[in-house]
Formats: C-alpha cells, sequence, structure tokens
C-alpha cells in the first residue's frame, strides 16, 4: 500500500490493527516521513514492525536512530556496516 506521509503511515497501521494484524512490514520504498508516521503508530499499537530497508531511501543506521528493531534481509544490512574499501575487496 503506497502512503504519502505521516499521517497516512498512521492510518494504514491504523488500518491493519483494526483488521487485526499483530505485525507490519515496513517496506524499502517508504520515504521517512511515512516511515516514521507508520513506525511511531506501530509502537503505540502493540505491533511488531519490521522494516525492509534500502540504503539509497533510509539507511540501516537511521532506522535504527527512529527505533526499528526487526529487520528483513541480512545482506543490506551486512553491506551497510562495511567500510567503502571492506565492500569493494
Amino acid at each position: 500500500v503506497a502512503v504519502a506521509d505521516s499521517p497516512a503511515g498512521a492510518a494504514q497501521v491504523r488500518a491493519y490493527a483494526g483488521l487485526g494484524f499483530r505485525h507490519v512490514q515496513l517496506y524499502w520504498r517508504l520515504r521517512e516521513p511515512a516511515f516514521q508516521g507508520a513506525l511511531r503508530e506501530a509502537g503505540r499499537l502493540g505491533l511488531t514492525a519490521t522494516a525492509h530497508v534500502d540504503n539509497g531511501v533510509l539507511t540501516h543506521a537511521r532506522a535504527l536512530d527512529l527505533g526499528v528493531r526487526h529487520f528483513e534481509h541480512v545482506h543490506p544490512i551486512a553491506a551497510s556496516v562495511l567500510t567503502p574499501a571492506e565492500r569493494a575487496a
């Protein structure tokens, strides 16, 4: 589901919670405002939010700063902690 901003992200999470969802995945295409809104609302409602992060849109470090504690796909996480020299090796 595409959302444009923080209120829309929060509203979508509320809709999922209303359907009985206990977990949501925040997809890599979400820009930071929508991501933050969805993440905050998930926490407020007691839902587990798992993030599928793309370093070109939102870095893993930034996602951690925002409060994400669950991530999908290990390979981008591993790459995000390497230095450029280590990635080139």
